[in-house]
């Protein structure tokens, strides 16, 4: 009797994809000599690529290679789960003028636009408002600017005139209250923790840190809690694993890393369903390792050994976005912002021993292509359907091994894009 696999994908309604067991980790970095720094002048580094990570194992796979791309300074990065792209700043080979790239997660093709003439330091992705956030640089000077990031430029949202700078690199979002939070220094260049909230530019708390250095923030929405690594200002050589308080700047620590030498610059992410803290950082045998931290209790619950160089990394949290912020979607009309509702009539594809039930309507279409690729950006199926009457029926998914899938629908208006995973 075949096995009856049963998972529901609402384009409009909500993806609960929580049960998957892995952690979709998405890096940019290279394979030179590990001292070997990256950056916007240093073209001569080869093998830049786009890959994923097992942190459980440490294996890496390479999803594209970035050939005719530089990366940019750290930061200056995120994953746009709305989009399901991996975005970046970088110097097309060639040109001088920065460039927004951009590399979809389930082909890993890349395309690049020009914004405007000055690229973002900082980055951050609101999950539940589904935008774009940033810092940069205004025109006329070095004045520090809040912006919000569009397809078509950034607009402005304050000026950071009593900010000198920020720490490159160390900064997170808190996506339940779209408050965007990082360390910087003020005019009189004391330390400081910023939380700044992103609908008006407000600075809501600015507490002096005196006694640490925080680096590698990650906020936990899950929790409502803010975590990061620390050093001691007196003893920089011991880094532990904290929570701060944003109100007050004062760390709790959770517990000490003693094998930990030194870290990567901007090399953090969180896995909030899964309730982990990664880094990347070099063991005090000069090893260059991906940390994984449990949240809760602090212990390392994973050490693997890197053969890449990571400039750049990203935690899929696409999981928790739809089961706690589904209703921001429903809202839009829209499931992550890649669905059209004028395009494309739907209510439900579901899945009922292994098979794909396709209940949408589309108007005005004699065929579309349904294409599912794997996470490795491998075409599994791919099939024309002749829709009856303008409606769609079903897959047979039997060849299809369990796992998490992209599902793409390709019409003369556009191109759909779901995530979903067959039990």
């Amino acid at each position: 009797m075949r096995r009856s696999i049963i998972y529901t994908l609402l384009l409009l309604f909500g993806l609960n994809i929580l049960d998957a067991q892995d952690i979709d980790l998405y890096a940019l970095g290279y394979q030179p000599p590990f001292y070997s720094h990256k950056s916007i002048n240093s073209a001569n580094v080869e093998n830049d690529y786009f890959l994923r990570i097992d942190p459980y194992t440490g294996d890496e796979t390479i999803l594209t290679e970035l050939k005719d791309i530089q990366l940019l300074a750290e930061g200056a990065s995120t994953l746009h789960l709305a989009q399901n792209k991996y975005i970046f700043w970088g110097l097309e080979t060639g040109n001088p003028v920065p460039n927004k790239v951009q590399i979809d997660l389930s082909t890993g093709e890349t395309s690049t636009s020009l914004l405007d003439n000055r690229y973002p330091i900082d980055v951050q992705y609101d999950m539940r408002q589904q935008k774009l956030f940033g810092l940069k640089h205004s025109k006329k000077s070095s004045q520090l600017e809040l912006v919000q990031i569009t397809s078509n430029g950034t607009a402005n949202i304050a000026k950071l005139d009593k900010i000198q700078h920020i720490s490159v690199g160390n900064s997170t979002f808190d996506a339940n209250r779209s408050f965007y939070i990082f360390m910087g220094v003020d005019e009189e260049y004391h330390d400081r923790l910023y939380t700044i909230n992103t609908s008006n530019g407000k600075i809501l708390d600015q507490p002096r840190i005196r006694n640490y250095y925080f680096n590698e923030l990650q906020y936990d929405p899950k929790d409502d809690k803010l975590y990061g690594l620390a050093r001691k200002k007196t003893n920089t050589s011991q880094f532990f694993f904290v929570e701060i308080n944003l109100t007050t700047g004062h760390p709790v620590i959770i517990q000490p890393i003693h094998e930990l030498f030194d870290i990567a610059i901007g090399v953090s992410a969180i896995s909030i369903s899964k309730g982990v803290y990664i880094f990347s950082g070099i063991d005090k045998t000069y090893n260059n390792r991906l940390y994984m931290i449990d949240l809760i209790s602090g212990e390392v619950v994973s050490n693997q050994i890197l053969q890449s160089r990571i400039t750049e990394i990203h935690c899929d949290n696409n999981a928790y976005a739809l089961e706690h912020f589904q209703q921001d979607f429903v809202d839009k009309g829209t499931l992550l912002g890649s669905l059209n509702p004028r395009d494309l009539n739907a209510r439900a594809i579901k899945s009922v021993d292994d098979v794909l039930q396709l209940d949408a309507t589309l108007t005005d279409e004699t065929s579309v292509k349904a294409t599912i690729v794997n996470i490795y950006g491998e075409i599994v199926f791919e099939k024309t359907i002749t829709p009856t009457n303008g409606d769609l029926t079903s897959l047979d998914l039997t060849s299809l091994n369990a796992g998490i899938y992209f599902f793409k629908l390709k019409t003369s208006k556009g191109l759909i894009t779901e995530k979903f995973m067959k039990r």
